[in-house]
């Protein structure tokens, strides 16, 4: 399965990203993740709409409207994709 982000598409991997909760309302925890990792959120449009690096801690996602988003996290290794849903 593939998705289209801006201009580039990114394979959804078999290697999962355990993140928690899912459904967010203020902070999303990332499991299993480099520290050196970035991170970049994307709306249902594509639109990046938060961007970073991960540096060990949770994501403060409370300034995302309502809806579906997609994380993308890269490291050294491989890029992972991701759902979550923000209430």
């Amino acid at each position: 399965m593939e998705i289209s982000i801006a201009t580039k598409a990114i394979e959804f991997i078999s290697k999962t990203t355990d993140f928690y909760p899912n459904p967010v309302r203020t902070v999303l925890y990332i499991k299993n993740s480099d520290s050196n990792a970035s991170y970049a959120i994307y709306d249902l449009q594509g639109r990046k709409v938060m961007n970073g690096l991960m540096n060990n801690g949770p994501i403060d996602v409370s300034n995302l409207d309502t809806g579906l988003y997609t994380i993308v996290i890269i490291d050294d290794k491989d890029i992972r994709a991701s759902k979550f849903i923000k209430e």
